[in-house]
């Protein structure tokens, strides 16, 4: 493909602009490390994000360029970070967690004002969790769980190939750019938050329809997803498409970070190879999003580093045992496993909870309700900051299903039934019919199912569902036949042979033919004769009594199906020894 002129010369202005930062020792690789610190805990007072950092063998030589600091799962309302030096310059993002320090300096001066920067949480409620934080170049964010660099390039109406061809040029610091692969939640939500815009990255479904697969980056030849919108990930491998997507409208084979204000933050459509583009779009390309690392044949550099800031709990997070969600039940033991030197309380916050043994490591939960009930488990050294975690367990009523109907009995082929189990009011009822749900919703405590002909090992059943806890039950069901009798011939004279025959809804596998009072058969098709002696003639019922394969028998019997007549009779009055006249008179 050729690359206009006004591409190459956009490639041009991103590649000069990378490498701000230049070696003091062309010897000697750029160092940014904090790799040997600990978790920094916060408890009441700002605490040094990065005490101990290490910056070696470089220097800032343009007054924009710096270093960027950055809340990775920043909370906007909680989180603040703060410079208390004055040799640089400082920025707060509130919007974005990154405070950017900027200016002339050395290595050295860079390393003393990182050390100068403060962490601080701002919420009035207590905040509990941990905060991670970034220590990179200003050009690029780094997310410490990828170990990757990131960063949006905007360009309106650059088509997916165009992003992908320029940023198979670029390179930081000597790694290889490409469109941005994103392999988990954490790094979704991390392009999201910290790339300033939205853009392609490098999934497409160009080569097979719905077949889509990372074309760039590390993954390249990944297959994650299968499919349109109603598809499914591919070895549970991360996607995040809006609702609908992806859909193929109109030859739509690439993967684009959404912009649709009305489809959900954080997720991803599939457009043309060069967007909507037309103005006021929401799916008019904007830019692209950029990843560096992990190609092969990238150098090892330590551009970066991270560090991690523990709020109000000094205390290693304890490891809780419990089952989250209780059917039937109203009382559970937790089992917890923490340190030696740390002690441990739990508390109820529902009024209608109690916690027995709440001091020792297998504490006693018993509600009195059914519903969700929360508890507060405290971790603490006996000098420090104490930890605080939310346990929430949901007790819930156990439903208990059952059926009105006899197993031995046959039934009708429109079969009526009725829940007889245990259920509170809203409960979900599934009534199935041969393992496939023929009809659902709530309170639906009856249903009539038709049963359908001609189905061996029939089974009905149903499951009842309350809040996650369920229970459900089958039971095998056989149906009365519907049978009718039917013959070649039915009317005639005397000594009349008749085939009969019949039609049913189900395998026969017993038969009873009655012929009135004339006789009987137990053949499938039976001929019989039937014969009258009196003049006049005389009518016969027929009947047929079956007992299906199943074990259900049916009858039908058809009155005066069958008229038999008594013939004539002929005779003649001449005297065969005579001779008669040529007129002879009869």
């Amino acid at each position: 493909m050729k690359i206009p002129l006004h591409t190459i010369l956009f490639l041009y202005a991103i590649l000069v602009k990378v490498g701000l930062l230049s070696a003091q020792d062309p010897g000697q690789s750029i160092r940014i490390d904090n790799s040997m610190a600990d978790t920094v805990y916060y408890c009441d007072e700002p605490v040094a994000v990065a005490p101990g950092i290490v910056i070696e063998n470089f220097e800032i030589d343009k007054p924009a360029d710096g270093i960027k600091i950055s809340v990775i799962n920043y909370v906007a309302g909680e989180d603040h970070l703060f410079y208390t030096g004055d040799v640089f310059t400082s920025e707060w993002d509130e919007e974005l967690g990154n405070l950017e320090l900027t200016g002339l300096g050395t290595a050295e001066e860079l390393e003393t004002a990182v050390r100068q920067v403060f962490y601080e949480y701002t919420a009035v409620e207590p905040g509990t969790g941990m905060r991670s934080i970034s220590i990179s170049l200003i050009d690029a964010d780094f997310l410490p769980e990828s170990g990757h660099f990131y960063r949006y390039i905007p360009q309106v109406d650059i088509s997916w190939s165009e992003a992908r061809d320029l940023t198979a040029n670029l390179k930081y610091y000597g790694l290889q750019g490409y469109l941005a692969t994103i392999t988990s939640s954490i790094e979704n939500d991390f392009i999201w938050s910290k790339i300033d815009g939205i853009g392609w990255i490098g999934a497409t479904d160009e080569e097979t329809e719905g077949e889509w697969k990372w074309a760039t980056g590390p993954e390249a030849g990944t297959l994650f997803w299968q499919g349109d919108a109603s598809g499914q990930p591919v070895d549970s491998l991360f996607s995040n498409w809006s609702a609908g997507e992806p859909n193929d409208n109109f030859g739509e084979d690439y993967a684009h970070v959404s912009q649709d204000p009305n489809k959900a933050e954080k997720t991803w459509n599939d457009l043309r190879l060069g967007g909507d583009g037309f103005p006021g779009s929401v799916y008019r390309s904007q830019g692209f999003v950029v990843e560096y690392g992990g190609m092969p044949g990238d150098p090892d550099i330590q551009l970066s580093a991270s560090a991690v800031i523990g709020l109000n709990q000094l205390p290693e997070k304890p490891i809780v045992e419990f089952n989250s969600f209780v059917c039937g039940e109203r009382a559970q033991q937790l089992q917890i496993q923490m340190d030696a030197d740390v002690s441990s309380i739990l508390y109820p916050i529902n009024e209608n909870a109690l916690v027995y043994q709440e001091l020792s490591n297998m504490p006693v939960v018993e509600v009195e309700d059914y519903g969700r009930h929360r508890f507060v488990l405290q971790t603490y050294y006996q000098v420090q900051c104490s930890r605080y975690d939310t346990i929430e367990i949901f007790f819930q009523h156990q439903p208990v299903a059952d059926l009105n109907i006899d197993e031995n009995s046959c039934v009708d082929y429109n079969l009526q039934l009725a829940f007889e189990g245990e259920a509170e009011e809203g409960a979900f009822f599934e009534w199935y019919s041969n393992d496939t749900v023929f009809t659902s919703g709530t309170g639906l405590e009856s249903v009539v199912i038709p049963l359908g002909e001609g189905i061996s090992n029939r089974t009905v059943g149903v499951k009842v569902t309350e809040t996650g806890c369920s229970d459900s039950i089958q039971i095998p069901v056989a149906v009365k036949p519907t049978l009718e009798i039917q013959a070649d011939r039915v009317q005639g004279c005397s000594s009349l042979d008749v085939r009969f025959s019949y039609t049913a809804s189900e395998q026969i596998d017993e038969f009873d033919w009655q012929f009135g009072e004339e006789g009987s058969s137990i053949v499938e098709n039976p001929e019989f004769t039937f014969e009258v002696a009196e003049t006049g003639g005389e009518s016969f019922d027929v009947a047929l009594n079956v007992i299906s394969a199943e074990g259900c028998e049916s009858s039908d019997i058809v009155e005066n199906m069958i008229q038999v007549n008594q013939g004539p009779t002929v005779d003649l009055n001449i005297d065969e020894n005579s001779c008669v006249d040529y007129n002879l008179q009869l």
